[in-house]
């Protein structure tokens, strides 16, 4: 796997100072490796705009049985907020298919969490 944050920022994450043992990676990459804080992959939805042949999901574009109120998910995200997770990552499905996403990102952001998109 490719370190993304590294070929980009120029800095190395937690997973890679474990990976590489922390006296191999210069101490100037290691810009997360204090905060031994999990990172949150949270699967918003499991709606898609798209038909990949390669997906395991094999979502349709509609509201799927199961899925959290903006109500509740914002207490979930207070939940994180009270655990001092760093960072949490809206990934899905399509995590752009809520309509609520961009309030779901700035509450997370309220309660000190960086949030971060993956979408297609």
């Amino acid at each position: 796997m490719i370190g993304c944050t590294k070929l980009i920022c120029g800095k190395a994450t937690v997973s890679e100072a474990i990976k590489y043992r922390e006296g191999e990676i210069p101490p100037h990459l290691l810009q997360f490796s204090t905060n031994s804080r999990p990172i949150v992959v949270w699967n918003l939805n499991n709606r898609c705009n798209l038909s990949c042949k390669h997906c395991y999901i094999e979502a349709k574009d509609e509201k799927q049985k199961g899925e959290l109120t903006t109500g509740q998910a914002k207490g979930f995200i207070e939940d994180l907020g009270k655990l001092k997770i760093p960072v949490l990552l809206f990934s899905g499905g399509e995590p752009l298919l809520r309509e609520d996403i961009y309030e779901l990102a700035a509450w997370a952001d309220k309660e000190g969490i960086r949030p971060v998109l993956s979408t297609n």
